[in-house]
């Protein structure tokens, strides 16, 4: 008795954690969301600023679409709408685990049980992915915005437009580009972008300017020592570990409440005789599926 109380008292407290969690989830992956949309709004925006200043292509955009922005917001989308999922269905399953565990219903703490190692399953997998995000292992995460700026007119992307997002050293050297030629430089008409001032992938070959070719080191590559110095690639990097990291941290910590739920459930799934209802309905699917554990 003493112990079916006990585990059923530190049942409701990992539910409850469960349901802290749940809500961070919803909280973080619907503020991610946001954060992607006003992200897209502003590479939007910027190419239609840059299409209305150039009839060349531009980097990163396509001026004869209605939506010009060709950069994939896939990178924004699915962790977010992964986030809010598993935030909900974390929710919903601590409620049940609530109700169950209160009524001293075997039904509802077998469908808990099976339940649970599904949301663990499911937090786990997408944990893994936001950590590939967080180390940089996994490029693929950011659909084809690596390709679009590290196309061969990669320097022809103005990276200081998105002074919000990314810090000074993403956009600390410049490309002028000449979009029609007068009679003399002065009634030329020019464009100028801002980049990192090492390439995309951090290698230095076909630098020009001096503050470019300060940046590389005798190995030819990025020399990430000095605090201008930067490629494109870091600044990207950067940028989603900022979103990724956190998401992994509460989602491999809430797992541990998870497991310590799952297994509580397990054990105070049949209670003593005396606090058995009555009336205890017959074994359902899940209850039969959970009996076999």
């Amino acid at each position: 008795m003493a112990s079916f109380r006990t585990n059923r008292k530190l049942f409701w407290i990992s539910n409850g954690f469960i349901v802290i969690f749940s809500v961070i989830f919803m909280g973080v992956g619907s503020a991610t969301l946001q954060y992607g949309k006003a992200f897209a709004s502003k590479v939007e925006q910027y190419c239609s600023n840059e299409c209305a200043q150039s009839s060349e292509q531009v980097v990163g955009c396509n001026c004869e679409s209605s939506s010009k922005s060709t950069i994939p917001m896939n990178f924004f989308l699915a962790p977010s709408i992964g986030v809010i999922v598993i935030g909900v269905l974390l929710f919903l399953c601590a409620i049940l685990g609530y109700s169950g565990s209160i009524w001293i219903s075997r039904k509802q703490l077998a469908c808990y049980a099976v339940a649970m190692p599904l949301v663990i399953l499911l937090q786990f997998c997408f944990g893994c992915a936001a950590i590939a995000v967080a180390t940089g292992s996994s490029a693929s995460v950011a659909g084809g915005l690596y390709d679009v700026l590290d196309s061969t007119a990669g320097r022809m992307f103005d990276w200081s437009q998105f002074s919000t997002i990314f810090p000074a050293k993403c956009y600390a050297g410049k490309t002028t580009v000449v979009l029609s030629q007068g009679s003399s430089y002065n009634d030329s008409t020019t464009d100028t972008y801002y980049h990192p001032l090492c390439r995309f992938y951090g290698d230095c070959e076909f630098q020009r300017s001096h503050e470019e070719l300060s940046c590389c080191t005798a190995l030819l590559k990025c020399d990430s020592t000095k605090v201008q110095c930067t490629s494109g690639v870091s600044c990207i990097y950067n940028f989603l570990s900022d979103i990724a990291t956190p998401l992994a941290v509460v989602g491999f910590i809430g797992l541990l409440f998870e497991v310590s739920a799952e297994i509580l459930a397990i054990l105070i799934r049949n209670p003593p005789a005396q606090l058995t209802p009555k009336s205890d309905p017959p074994l359902t699917s899940c209850e039969a599926l959970n009996e076999s554990l």
